[in-house]
């Protein structure tokens, strides 16, 4: 039978590190910008029913494979003027 161990204590003061801190310095920027009214209905517009544009973001290690181009090519209608 092992011995039991019970550990705890006792902290007066609690800093924010890693994600923490990150998430309170995104918080304090959307508060920002609220208080300059960038979030406000009237500066948004509605969204195009086909966007003239599509933009793929991925790793510098992710592999690209012909189908999967192909396949993406496939799927979007082009518009000839």
């Amino acid at each position: 039978m092992s011995p039991r161990v019970s550990i705890s204590w006792c902290a007066s003061t609690w800093n924010r590190t890693a994600s923490g801190a990150l998430q309170l310095a995104f918080e304090q920027l959307k508060k920002r910008l609220a208080a300059e009214g960038l979030f406000d209905d009237a500066r948004k517009r509605a969204l195009p029913a086909l966007p003239r544009r599509i933009g793929i973001v991925t790793s510098p290690t992710a592999r690209r494979s012909a189908t999967s181009s192909a396949s993406c090519a496939a799927a979007i209608p082009t518009h000839t003027s």
